[in-house]
């Protein structure tokens, strides 16, 4: 959503019958974390997404390691590669009854050896996938890059 201060959007589905744990526990405590998935864990990530009672643990029932940062108050994926610190900023309710959560990233941890030398992250490095949808994931493959576009140099595009 920006860079300077570096924003990241959530999009959470309504809350209006039953108030979800993830969302309560982002409202109350003002913390929460990303954690990008790898091909590695996609299936117990993808099973994260039942709704189990309060008193039950999605990183234990999915038997994923949570990693506990000193200076962070939510935990983290041990085995996600890219792991990101967030506070919340606002939310927005939409007109479709969707919750849109607006955060600040404020701990940002990815290995060395994904950030190229302008400082981006390369997603291929450790098998990184996306989801379309509600259930259906890609591997993520890099294709092209770009320069920063300034006027004077967009190229003569032929029809």
């Amino acid at each position: 959503l920006g860079s300077n201060p570096a924003h990241l959007g959530l999009v959470m589905r309504p809350q209006e019958h039953t108030i979800k744990d993830t969302y309560a526990n982002i409202t109350e405590t003002g913390y929460y974390t990303v954690n990008q998935i790898s091909k590695d864990f996609i299936k117990k990530a993808h099973y994260t997404s039942a709704k189990l009672p309060k008193e039950h643990s999605e990183f234990d029932m999915m038997n994923l390691e949570r990693e506990i940062k000193e200076d962070f108050w939510a935990p983290f994926v041990t085995c996600s590669f890219l792991k990101i610190g967030m506070e919340l900023i606002e939310v927005i309710s939409l007109p479709n009854g969707c919750i849109f959560i607006v955060g600040e990233i404020i701990l940002a941890q990815v290995p060395d050896e994904s950030v190229n030398e302008k400082g981006q992250i390369d997603l291929t490095k450790f098998d990184a996938v996306g989801i379309g949808g509600l259930n259906t994931y890609y591997r993520l493959e890099k294709i092209a890059e770009f320069p920063y576009i300034r006027n004077n140099q967009i190229p003569k595009f032929d029809a």
